[in-house]
């Protein structure tokens, strides 16, 4: 679920050119907003997400958030990639 809210306020960004707000991130998650700050709040003390105290719409990705998911993405390929060589043969 982690993963996914990182994902999510990447993308956002990249659309958006702003943070997402924290009902964003629960519709997207198809969860409660309370639920959604907790992963938030989660990613922020694992240093993946950063926030500017007191100012809203200031979620961001950090650095370790990004590599984070470029790696899983990577691996998840590859897992892919595996499964449909080994269906195919």
């Amino acid at each position: 679920m982690q993963l996914r809210v990182l994902r999510f306020t990447e993308a956002w960004w990249l659309v958006e050119k702003k943070a997402p707000r924290g009902k964003d991130i629960a519709w997207h998650l198809n969860k409660s907003p309370g639920t959604a700050n907790e992963h938030v709040q989660q990613l922020l003390g694992k240093g993946m997400l950063h926030r500017i105290p007191g100012k809203n719409l200031s979620l961001t990705v950090t650095d370790k958030g990004r590599k984070v998911i470029e790696e899983t993405t990577k691996e998840q390929l590859k897992r892919k990639r595996k499964k449909k060589k080994n269906a195919n043969a």
